[in-house]
């Protein structure tokens, strides 16, 4: 009977370590899943943060070559200027497209004239060939 005591304490006592270390990862993966929705909301916010800040530089660089695109600083005189040569092309690329959808260019048309042939004209010309030997039509008849 000792024996099976000895055992009925073992097992108890594998089982209450069992338990407790379940508990312990159970407590780590809890506390592992905070930090990772923590550290997720705060990639979120740091993304916003940074949206934010470059919609504020392209308003200052807009703003900036809006007043000061005729009397630029030398130091933003080439920036400048890049700015208004890719407006320029954006406008003309625009006109292209326009002009496109709208039929493109009037001046420029195709006049086609069609002629009526019956069917016993179409084979009087198919058959024009037909003097020599070596016709391609014989094959056909």
């Amino acid at each position: 009977m000792a024996d099976f005591q000895n055992i009925k304490e073992t097992v108890f006592t594998t089982i209450g370590v069992v338990a407790d270390k379940t508990k312990e990862l159970a407590e780590k993966a809890a506390e592992k899943a905070k930090d990772v929705s923590r550290a997720a909301k705060l990639n979120i916010a740091l993304a916003t943060q940074n949206a934010t800040l470059d919609k504020l530089y392209y308003d200052i660089g807009k703003l900036y070559y809006e007043t000061k695109k005729d009397d630029a600083d030398a130091l933003f005189a080439d920036l400048v200027e890049g700015v208004t040569e890719t407006l320029s092309t954006i406008e003309n690329i625009k006109d292209e497209l326009a002009s496109l959808k709208s039929g493109g260019d009037s001046e420029a048309s195709v006049e086609v004239e069609f002629t009526e042939v019956s069917e016993d004209e179409f084979e009087k010309e198919d058959k024009a060939c037909c003097k020599d030997d070596d016709c391609c039509c014989k094959d056909k008849d």
